[in-house]
């Protein structure tokens, strides 16, 4: 649908939506350059552990993630959040961009630590499996962060931080 004005009665207009195929991380980098924000109505960060493991296994598995909804602000020149912002700051964790709206870095690096996603090859299932992070999954060797996956630049340093693993 084009972005054009409809005259509904006399005295309303509204606007029509338009639909936007967009990477995910092409969203993340928006909400870390401030292209995309969050408007004063809309909720905090809500979802626990699991929920962001369970995204990030729906992601590994190409199911579809649901519409995210914006709302363009001409007053602030960005795109605000209307509906997805539990994705969208889920996957600002993985990706490990801080999005605009969160200011404070204690309170980014505690949302980090507390929401980081593992995951570790089951030889049972032929499967690999997310996990949310936890002390005992920390600590073993089995078990990649996710985010360290997604913030390495060089593939030949990932597989030498955990060639014991993959032997």
């Amino acid at each position: 649908i084009s972005r054009e004005k409809i005259k509904f009665h006399s005295a309303l207009t509204i606007e029509c939506m338009s639909v936007k195929t967009e990477k995910l991380y092409k969203i993340v980098e928006r909400a870390a350059n401030g292209e995309i924000n969050i408007p004063e109505f809309q909720r905090d960060f809500v979802w626990d552990k699991d929920q962001v493991a369970e995204l990030v296994d729906s992601l590994y598995k190409d199911y579809p993630i649901g519409i995210l909804v914006f709302w363009y602000n001409h007053k602030n020149r960005c795109y605000n959040i209307v509906d997805g912002l539990q994705r969208i700051m889920s996957v600002c964790i993985i990706f490990d961009k801080k999005p605009v709206w969160i200011r404070d870095k204690d309170y980014w690096n505690s949302l980090r630590d507390k929401y980081d996603v593992y995951v570790y090859y089951d030889n049972n299932s032929e499967k690999f499996v997310f996990v949310p992070a936890s002390e005992k999954v920390r600590n073993s060797p089995e078990y990649v962060s996710i985010r360290e996956i997604m913030t390495t630049k060089n593939i030949y340093e990932l597989a030498s931080m955990y060639k014991d693993v993959w032997n």
